[in-house]
């Protein structure tokens, strides 16, 4: 074993471990800091602006109901996002639906084509009084509701997806919330807006551990906005041929185990390497509570519940290169799916290491409630599904079930 060999492993896995503890104590946490409540009490609801693609829906009254009934000609469809100003007890608000051209335009009865793009609900108003009042109608109000609503949340969130916006005044903790929370990996302090403005597109980014995030512009989303939430790529800045990920509150059984598994990689037909575990008492990491020993891996254990304990997980920097990183879809099943498709899917040639590595400290995602493991289970199969494998009908439910042997055998 080369000294070489040995730093080119073990500069990848400080730098991990480093990213691992900082992203648990120090980021994880929305609206860090003392929040001064004077400072940010004072807010202003930005209105919506008209877009190219809105839906909106435009109901005309005025004294004489017979003249305002030849604008509501139509009906309004049930709205999936916000609605707008109510028309008041025993008004009806129907009206008719207008879809805004890739020009800006709508086609309002009796007028023609009107440019709306980039009107407030309070400039249309203005605009249709300047085309109705006094003209062909006396004292005319209008009800206008934007029916289409939505952004779009994508990047290291629980369930990226086009969301609607169930009302105008939706902030970006409620637009996070909707896609399911960051996942452990997003940049909290670097969550990018893209908004279209003008007829241009403008990128901003916003720090939501900070409560200077309450006065940003781009607090409350607008229509059709996008939220990208980062990823920290501790895996793509890692410069190492061998990449392992210590979770910032456990250990390494000795100060031995780097020089374990660089052993294992000087053999250049090994693709990835795991090995033993042992569960310590959170306080106290000399009590260990339980133990899993994992044994030689076969492929049709898998399909019988089993998988390598993902902190002893070390692999080869290209097979991340060649097969892809951690899928951030998932939220408690991540290293499970990353297991699945490289070791069943893509058949890596894997290396057991019959010692005890590392020193987990007890809880987890996935395992601390009833709750939590039913959603861990869910994840779990979406894994199989997500790399075109099946499951056994038995394989889920041996998957914690497999954890009982962890007690007796420590016991």
């Amino acid at each position: 074993m080369t000294r070489k060999f040995l730093c080119r492993l073990l500069l990848p896995m400080i730098l991990l471990a480093y990213l691992s503890s900082c992203t648990t104590y120090k980021q994880l946490q929305y609206l860090q800091g003392d929040i001064d409540s004077t400072k940010y009490s004072q807010f202003k609801v930005p209105e919506q602006r008209i877009q190219k693609g809105d839906q909106i829906s435009i109901a005309v009254f005025s004294d004489n109901a017979a003249a305002s009934s030849m604008f509501n000609t139509g009906s309004i469809p049930q709205a999936t996002g916000a609605m707008g100003q109510s028309a008041g007890s025993g008004v009806s608000a129907a009206g008719n639906v207008y879809e805004v051209d890739q020009e800006g335009n709508i086609f309002f009865p009796q007028i023609g084509k009107l440019n709306v793009e980039g009107l407030t609900r309070e400039g249309m108003t203005k605009f249709l009084d300047s085309k109705l009042k006094d003209k062909l109608l006396i004292n005319p109000y209008y009800v206008i509701r934007f029916l289409n609503l939505k952004i779009t949340v994508f990047g290291d969130v629980g369930a990226p997806g086009v969301y609607p916006l169930v009302r105008e005044n939706t902030n970006i903790f409620e637009a996070l919330t909707l896609a399911g929370d960051m996942t452990f990996f997003g940049k909290r302090e670097n969550v990018l807006i893209i908004r279209e403005k003008d007829g241009k597109r403008v990128f901003a980014r916003i720090d939501v551990t900070k409560p200077d995030v309450f006065n940003s512009p781009y607090y409350y989303l607008q229509q059709n906005d996008i939220v990208f939430v980062d990823m920290r790529k501790g895996i793509a800045m890692a410069s190492g041929d061998v990449i392992g990920i210590l979770n910032a509150d456990d250990l390494y059984a000795d100060n031995g185990v780097i020089a374990k598994v660089a052993a294992v990689f000087e053999n250049p037909a090994v693709d990835a390497t795991y090995a033993d575990l042992v569960f310590v008492d959170r306080e106290d990491v000399s009590k260990v509570v339980r133990t899993w020993k994992s044994g030689p891996f076969k492929r049709s254990s898998m399909y019988n519940g089993w998988m390598p304990p993902h902190p002893t997980f070390f692999v080869r920097r290209s097979m991340y290169e060649k097969y892809g990183l951690f899928n951030t879809i998932l939220r408690s099943a991540a290293d499970y799916e990353l297991m699945l498709r490289f070791l069943l899917k893509h058949e890596i040639n894997l290396s057991y290491i019959p010692q005890t590595i590392i020193n987990m400290r007890q809880g987890g995602k996935s395992t601390a409630s009833i709750s939590n493991r039913i959603k861990a289970n869910v994840e779990d199969r979406k894994a199989w599904r997500m790399n075109g494998l099946k499951p056994h009908f038995f394989t889920l439910i041996l998957k914690p079930l497999r954890k009982i042997k962890q007690f007796i055998s420590h016991g």
